[in-house]
């Protein structure tokens, strides 16, 4: 990572989302990467965090997203399979809770889920698409 830092202008943040302000992104972000942490917020603080990203990000600026899918391994007996993806958050069931160490409340998304999502954020869906493991993968551009 050391000499990849030296040609691109990269900057990590660890912090919990939904504490994110403005002051900790750059100006000019020009791509956004995130591997399925969106899951772990509800879907009005997803919203939320998006937008704030996007209002720091270049007019032809990129965000790959990507969320552990409502039918990937995840969504088995996920007891908040049938709520509305605005109420959407619960804990998955106990089995794949201990399998993959996720203990807390979680929102799984269907690929049009995602769509709506960022959407509601002010992006575009470029490509979006299932895995084979089920999780939901986008490209965004801004809108």
């Amino acid at each position: 990572i050391q000499g990849l830092t030296q040609l691109l202008p990269i900057s990590y943040l660890q912090k919990d989302a939904r504490t994110l302000t403005s002051e900790d992104f750059d100006d000019e972000i020009g791509i956004a990467y995130s591997q399925r942490f969106i899951h772990y917020l509800r879907f009005s603080e997803a919203i939320s965090v998006l937008a704030l990203m996007r209002s720091k990000m270049r007019t032809d600026g990129k965000l790959f997203l990507s969320a552990s899918g409502l039918r990937s391994e995840l969504g088995n007996d996920y007891c908040g399979s049938k709520q509305e993806l605005t109420n959407r958050f619960a804990p998955l069931n106990p089995a794949m809770a201990a399998k993959h160490d996720i203990h807390e409340p979680v929102c799984l998304y269907t690929p049009d889920d995602l769509v709506n999502l960022c959407e509601q954020a002010s992006y575009k869906p470029e490509r979006v698409f299932s895995s084979a493991f089920g999780n939901v993968k986008g490209i965004f551009a801004i809108r």
